[in-house]
């Protein structure tokens, strides 16, 4: 059940922002993703998330270790529609989220 709770965190914030507004959407979604890094704050701790623009990104999960699988990972990210999709290769099982 924490990492549901933690994925739907990673989610949610990791494109709640830029995706709730209607304007961002596709390759104006990606541009504006692409560089930045998203720092999902939790109770737990926080965890930032870098997203470059070849697509990959690299995260720390410091205290989230436990829940995410692992103290740091990989993985890519793309856009479909106005949403941001993400799979790392071994946070929450390399399972992708939209």
């Amino acid at each position: 059940m924490r990492m549901v709770v933690v994925a739907l965190a990673i989610v949610l914030a990791g494109n709640g922002a830029l995706a709730s507004d209607p304007q961002l959407e596709g390759e104006t979604l990606r541009k504006a993703i692409a560089g930045k890094t998203v720092s999902l704050q939790t109770s737990m701790g926080g965890l930032p998330i870098s997203y470059r623009a070849d697509g990959t990104m690299q995260g720390k999960a410091g205290p989230l270790a436990t829940y995410t699988g692992a103290a740091r990972d990989s993985g890519r990210w793309w856009i479909v529609a106005s949403q941001l999709c993400q799979r790392g290769n071994t946070w929450l099982g390399g399972t992708s989220y939209c």
